[in-house]
């Protein structure tokens, strides 16, 4: 996992290190609405006064904004998400390989051929932080749907549940469609 760690650090290092901005346009809206958020505790209200108000629902905005409340630098709340969720990506397949093929060496090169080809680092450029999340979590539902198939674990559905939590509340549901490679 430090393989992960470091090399997740080395992709994104560009977001701590340079001095323009990293991402494309939807980075800007996720750091505008971050620091929106945060002013004045709007994350905990039902009500966002964001474009003409609508009600708020849950989504990665709010545990986002409560961070940078305490950080006040919403670019590096979101630099530090994006580098945690390609963390995620990495260890998630490699759990799932490791899980189908029981060699250490084709899950850790299935880690990276999942995190680092072009379709992923594309959303990843543009900022699409609810697709990279939706990306991230897929192989995890994929190996607690094979560990509730063969080992009828109790635990297990549990787990699947919460990641579906995490996937519905963090994300917009049509983004999990773009996880399903055509």
């Amino acid at each position: 996992f430090y393989l992960f760690a470091i090399a997740s650090f080395v992709l994104t290092r560009e977001y701590y290190f340079s001095p323009g901005i990293p991402l494309g346009n939807d980075y800007l809206g996720w750091v505008a609405r971050i620091q929106q958020f945060s002013e004045n505790n709007e994350m905990l209200s039902v009500w966002s006064d964001w474009g003409f108000g609508l009600v708020q629902p849950f989504s990665a905005h709010i545990p986002l904004s409560l961070i940078n409340s305490v950080v006040n630098n919403p670019s590096l709340v979101l630099s530090i998400t994006i580098t945690i969720v390609l963390f995620v990506t990495f260890s998630s397949m490699y759990f799932l390989a490791k899980h189908l093929s029981k060699s250490t060496l084709a899950a850790v090169l299935a880690a990276i051929v999942f995190a680092c080809n072009q379709y992923a680092f594309s959303r990843f450029a543009s900022g699409h932080l609810p697709f990279s999340i939706g990306y991230a979590l897929l192989p995890l539902i994929m190996l607690f749907y094979f560990h509730i198939l063969n080992e009828r674990s109790r635990s297990s559905p549990i787990f699947l549940l919460l990641i579906f939590w995490v996937i519905t509340a963090f994300t917009r549901l049509d983004i999990i469609l773009y996880s399903i490679p055509l």
